[in-house]
């Protein structure tokens, strides 16, 4: 489960259920090996000039304590103009909770270039959800963004209000109504490089997170990434869905097949 859920715990069908706590009380981005700790089955497919992989995995039930035997698989495809796409399904034998996402960091200036704070936005997003110290939603809801350090509903730099914004961007945005699945929810580009990228989702709303906890970790060709090195937008459904009966249902049952699909489409 993308994201966090508070408490580490959830009921759902009349049953509690215990999950590892590896945030504080609460569980982050699956638990103690979350699905990105895992390894994968892969399949190449070179179809026409799309390159594409498929990952597979399985989830047996009471994995990291939750319901159901899971079934996953994330293909990969990039396409001959930058526009890299992953596409998500998902099947269960028992109801259980799902959010998957991407969490890749991105610095349009470039490996090891420094600060994204520069980097300017637009998010199509009119409302996102107050969170505790701990970032977990609050019971008060969804709030509008227009007027706040949190409204990129016209581009403005990164870091234009993130002073305002205590610890930095780690909050959930929802997609503005209507926006169709193939629109970019998401817009960015940096003044420096003259790079751009835009996100589209079909998942409801997406997680903005400036990097505020980097702290000197070591990456490629010797770089450290400092605090504010990387961005990330992960889309996904809201924090904490799993015990919040007022956000949109993020369960999946037997029969269904859970599916999203995320576009990065890069530019000079």
């Amino acid at each position: 489960y993308a994201n966090r859920i508070a408490g580490a715990r959830f009921a759902l069908d009349g049953k509690e259920y215990g999950l590892y706590a590896n945030d504080g009380a609460n569980q982050l981005h699956g638990g103690r090996r979350g699905f990105d700790k895992r390894l994968w089955a892969e399949n190449w497919i070179c179809s026409g000039s799309e390159p594409s992989v498929c990952l597979r995995l399985e989830s047996p039930e009471g994995d990291e304590g939750y319901p159901g035997s899971l079934k996953v698989e994330a293909i990969f495809s990039l396409s001959p103009s930058g526009t890299f796409t992953i596409e998500y399904s998902a099947e269960t034998d028992a109801a259980t909770p799902l959010s998957m996402t991407s969490h890749a960091y991105f610095n349009l200036g470039g490996e090891g270039s420094g600060s994204i704070l520069d980097h300017e936005m637009q998010l199509l997003c009119e409302g996102y959800l107050p969170c505790s110290e701990d970032h977990i939603p609050l019971l008060s809801g969804p709030e509008k963004v227009k007027g706040t350090a949190f409204d990129f509903l016209a581009s403005k730099p990164m870091g234009r209000d993130i002073g305002k914004v205590e610890g930095g961007y780690d909050h959930c945005f929802i997609k503005a109504p209507g926006l169709a699945d193939d629109s970019p929810v998401a817009f960015i580009s940096d003044p420096e490089s003259g790079r751009t990228l835009s996100i589209a989702t079909s998942q409801p709303a997406v997680q903005f997170y400036t990097g505020n906890s980097l702290k000197g970790e070591r990456g490629k060709r010797g770089s450290v990434y400092q605090k504010y090195a990387g961005f990330c937008i992960e889309p996904e459904s809201y924090p904490d869905s799993p015990n919040r009966p007022d956000f949109p249902s993020c369960i999946l049952r037997p029969g269904r097949t859970w599916k999203a699909k995320t576009i990065y489409s890069f530019g000079f």
